[in-house]
C-alpha cells in the first residue's frame, strides 16, 4: 500500500471514533509515520488546533477560515469533517509529488531543446553560415494568423512561439550570427512586439521583413528572396563589417515554394514541417 493510501486509511479509522478523547496528536503521528512533507504536517497542526479550540478561535483569520464551515459541522465539534479535511490535504501530496514531477520533466526537456539548438548553432558555424532567415506564421510560431489582424495580447501571441525558437534565436544571436524575420504578413508591428517582448536585450537589431510595404528591392521577386535581400541590407547599415552571401544564408520557412525558390537560387533553406518541427534538428544535421 502507498504512503498516502495507508495514511488515508489510518486517518479514516481515527475519524470514524467518535470520541472527543481522540487527541490531535494522534494524526500528526500518522502524518509523521508515513513521511508525510513538512508542510503538511504544518497545516495539519494548524487545523487539529482550530477544531479543538473552535469555539475560542477567531474565524476571520487567515489560517483557518477556509476550515471554519467545516468546523462548524455538528459532527462532534468538527472532529470527524475534521479527519476528512486532512484526507483531502493527504491526497494533495499526490497531486504536489505530479506537479513536481511535471516541473522536472520540463525543467529536462527545456535542457535538451538547449543543446539541440546548440548543437544546430554550431553546425552552422561550420558551414560559415551567418545569416539565418526565420518565416513566422506556421515557423516561429505555431499557427498561422492568416494575415489578419491579432485580436490578442502580446504575451498571448507570444506564448504561441516554438520552444526551439526561444533557444535558438538568442543563441544565433550570441554566436554573431544576423537573423531577420521573412513573412508575407503584413503584421509586422505586431511580430516586432513578440520579439521585443521574448527578446528585450537584442530584438531591435532582427530586421523584420513583412507584407507592409516599407520596403522593395530589385532583382528577384519570387519567394523569400526580396524579404531576405532587404533584411541584408539593413544588417549592412548597422552590421557594415559582416559579409552575407547566398552560401551564408539559411532560409527556415514551412512553405515549400519558398524553400524549392531559395534552393534554385544557392540558398541554403531547410523546410520546417509544422506538425513535425523537431525534424528541423535532423534536417541541420544533414546540411552540406
Amino acid at each position: 500500500m502507498r504512503p498516502t493510501n495507508y495514511m488515508y486509511y489510518r486517518i479514516q479509522s481515527l475519524s470514524v471514533r467518535k470520541s472527543r478523547k481522540d487527541p490531535p496528536e494522534q494524526i500528526l503521528n500518522i502524518a509523521r509515520d508515513v513521511g508525510a512533507p513538512a508542510w503538511l504536517s504544518h497545516k495539519m497542526r494548524a487545523l487539529t488546533n482550530f477544531v479543538s479550540h473552535d469555539r475560542r478561535t477567531d474565524p476571520r483569520s487567515s489560517m483557518h477560515a477556509n476550515y471554519y464551515a467545516l468546523a462548524r459541522s455538528p459532527y462532534h465539534g468538527g472532529r470527524t469533517i475534521h479527519a476528512h479535511t486532512i484526507c483531502t490535504l493527504v491526497h494533495s501530496i499526490s497531486s504536489t509529488k505530479n506537479q513536481k514531477s511535471s516541473t522536472m520533466s520540463t525543467t529536462t526537456a527545456d535542457q535538451n531543446l538547449q543543446i539541440k539548438c546548440e548543437e544546430v548553432v554550431k553546425k552552422m558555424q561550420a558551414l560559415n553560415i551567418n545569416f539565418l532567415a526565420l518565416d513566422f506564421d506556421l515557423t516561429i510560431i505555431s499557427f498561422h494568423t492568416g494575415g489578419r489582424p491579432w485580436g490578442g495580447t502580446i504575451e498571448e501571441m507570444s506564448s504561441f512561439v516554438r520552444p526551439m525558437f526561444r533557444h535558438l534565436i538568442p543563441l544565433a544571436h550570441q554566436a554573431g550570427i544576423q537573423i531577420a524575420v521573412v513573412t508575407f504578413s503584413p503584421q509586422v508591428k505586431t511580430i516586432s512586439q513578440v520579439l521585443e517582448h521574448l527578446f528585450p536585450h537584442f530584438a531591435s537589431s532582427i530586421p523584420i521583413r513583412g507584407h507592409d510595404r516599407s520596403w522593395a528591392v530589385e532583382g528577384c521577386l519570387h519567394g523569400k528572396q526580396p524579404h531576405m535581400a532587404s533584411a541584408i541590407e539593413e544588417i549592412y547599415s548597422n552590421v557594415p563589417d559582416v559579409e552575407i552571401t547566398r552560401n551564408s544564408t539559411l532560409l527556415v520557412d514551412d512553405d515549400d515554394n519558398n524553400i524549392d525558390v531559395a534552393l534554385n537560387e544557392g540558398v541554403r533553406a531547410i523546410w520546417l514541417d509544422p506538425n513535425h518541427a523537431d525534424d528541423f534538428f535532423d534536417d541541420v544535421r544533414q546540411l552540406m
